[in-house]
């Protein structure tokens, strides 16, 4: 978990990202990204051309706490496989 950190770009490497100490790269082949504490429906929309699978989870759908938000990704992905 990386605090005060702002999410540039997620590329084929991982997440650039612009932390306190400036900018870097996050290895990484999967991204979870958790914000807000209300569903933002429409935002998570315009992401959905992103992936070629899109599955809208935690806050996304409707607010929780962080366990019911790690639940519905491991379910999403869960089902996928």
């Amino acid at each position: 978990m990386l605090k005060n950190t702002k999410c540039l770009a997620v590329t084929e490497e991982g997440v650039s990202a612009e932390t306190p100490e400036g900018e870097k790269l996050i290895p990484a082949d999967t991204v979870v990204i958790a914000v807000g504490l209300r569903p933002n429906s429409r935002e998570a929309e315009a992401l959905r051309d992103c992936a070629p699978i899109f599955i809208p989870i935690g806050n996304c759908v409707a607010p929780s706490q962080v366990q019911g938000a790690i639940r519905s990704g491991y379910d999403a992905a869960a089902f996928q496989i």
